[in-house]
């Protein structure tokens, strides 16, 4: 089977079968109702975590750290994302951040 990705990195974790991921899969427990999902979804935004190889790295217009940095999506452009996943020195994670309800 040819791999098509584009992106060198997704594409070396395509080929190990991890789905463009080197964590395990996050499959949904069982028993985990639609609703239950909705809600999970409603308190919490979807995000990076980021971290470099180097400290003061900079890619994206912004310096990273070998620490991981959590980003919520909507701060950054669908460039500067791209050029993260792209770059051999950054690690990405996609997460999700919890949000704090209002009352």
């Amino acid at each position: 089977m040819a791999n098509t990705s584009k992106n060198p990195k997704k594409a070396t974790a395509a080929n190990r079968g991890t789905g463009g991921q080197d964590a395990p899969s996050q499959a949904k427990p069982a028993g985990q109702s639609a609703e239950q999902e909705s809600a999970k979804t409603a308190q919490s935004i979807p995000g990076l975590e980021v971290s470099s190889t180097v400290d003061g790295y900079r890619r994206g217009g912004r310096a990273w750290t070998k620490a991981p940095t959590i980003v919520a999506l909507s701060e950054l452009t669908e460039g500067q994302v791209e050029q993260l996943e792209w770059d051999i020195n950054i690690r990405v994670t996609e997460v999700d951040i919890p949000v704090a309800e209002a009352e």
